[in-house]
């Protein structure tokens, strides 16, 4: 059983291309990942980006640019809980959650929330992502209804058809459905 797995991961430039950010040869970024499963039922995972400069005078280098991590609780196969949290200097501090359940033997739903704590450069405050998925087993077929709504993107619903037998080649046909904005025509023609 594995209890806990880092892995940090860089590159050495010897030769870089004359437009690089970075000049001369160096180490590049560092990537970080951990996975920890302390139980059978929780599990926690994280990555983090460390951006490494050659001149420790320049302010975009030597610190973390991005962070994640994920807190999962697996009651069974198909059902968990979920929350995590999403860093990005200077683009905004996020919240996710998630909960995937199965209602009975042909029924299955789950859930996806991410909201914004801070906001950043390119992103506001508040509620960034909302998706919601019913999935219906067909005996052959599992059949998936997801409703998302992104702050910026506005609100998808989407269809996707999967063989049991082979579930990670699937086929979908979506229709996204954006609301008119106030002050816009009905009329494709003005």
């Amino acid at each position: 059983m594995d209890l806990a797995d880092l892995r940090i991961n860089t590159s050495y430039l010897f030769d870089p291309p004359d437009d690089a950010v970075k000049s001369g040869s160096s180490l590049s970024d560092f990537l970080f990942k951990l996975k920890l499963l302390p139980y059978s039922w929780l599990r926690i995972e994280g990555d983090a980006t460390f951006n490494r400069s050659v001149a420790t005078s320049d302010p975009d280098y030597n610190h973390f640019t991005q962070a994640d991590y994920d807190i999962n609780f697996d009651f069974d196969k198909d059902r968990s809980i979920g929350f995590g949290q999403r860093y990005q200097k200077n683009d905004g501090n996020e919240v996710t959650a998630n909960l995937r359940w199965r209602l009975n033997p042909k029924w299955k739903f789950s859930t996806y929330q991410r909201y914004n704590i801070s906001a950043g450069l390119g992103a506001s405050k508040g509620l960034s992502e909302q998706e919601y998925t019913f999935s219906r087993d067909l005996h052959c077929w599992i059949m998936d209804i997801t409703l998302n709504n992104k702050k910026d993107d506005g609100t998808s619903l989407w269809f996707i058809f999967r063989l049991k037998a082979f579930p990670e080649m699937e086929f979908g046909f979506n229709q996204s459905y954006n609301s008119p904005q106030s002050g816009a025509s009905s009329n494709p023609k003005e």
